[in-house]
């Protein structure tokens, strides 16, 4: 057969057709893989306002809304390690989206070095004390946490609340946000 007698088109035709038929095999796929079980997950979870579920390449990138949690380090722990059993060993970015107010952003940009200080020299009840002196400062409610893999930020202000989470070994193949 030479170049010339072939039918272009069709083959062409043929070429996008299998294309388009194994890129959306492979959405079908990962969206009954993972997102519909971790979109399963998510709305049953309480404590879980809304989310966002976006695949990339070799990330999958989730962005959660929690609403005001009384135990943050709790609240995380479930969803990361729900994400974790429905996702195996697939890398996966976790940014966890809060409720601020300029006031509760403000004593985080104090509370933050705090934070950093501790994850630097282990030294986490000198932060816990520094972290309560600029939250009565702020007139604002905080509850620190510390387990082994995270540390953990809550604050709050009347209807406003903020969460940071701060890892404490990187090594964990979640990248928080």
């Amino acid at each position: 057969m030479n170049a010339k007698n072939m039918r272009w088109p069709l083959v062409l035709v043929s070429f996008f057709l299998t294309l388009g038929l194994l890129l959306g095999g492979n959405y079908l796929y990962n969206l009954q893989q993972f997102n519909r079980p971790l979109e399963n997950s998510y709305t049953e979870h309480p404590d879980i306002l809304s989310y966002t579920i976006k695949n990339e390449k070799e990330l999958v990138h989730i962005e959660i809304e929690l609403k005001r949690v009384t135990n943050l380090d709790k609240t995380h722990l479930d969803i990361v390690q729900s994400t974790r059993a429905i996702l195996g060993h697939s890398n996966f970015s976790l940014s966890i989206v809060d409720n601020s107010s300029e006031k509760l952003d403000r004593a985080w940009s104090k509370i933050n070095f705090h934070i950093e200080k501790a994850v630097s020299d282990g030294d986490y009840p000198a932060a816990a004390v520094a972290i309560e002196d600029i939250a009565s400062e702020h007139g604002i409610e905080v509850s620190f946490s510390v387990t082994p893999d995270y540390v953990y930020l809550a604050a709050y202000d009347e209807d406003h609340y903020l969460y940071k989470i701060r890892e404490r070994n990187p090594q964990t193949g979640v990248n928080q946000q």
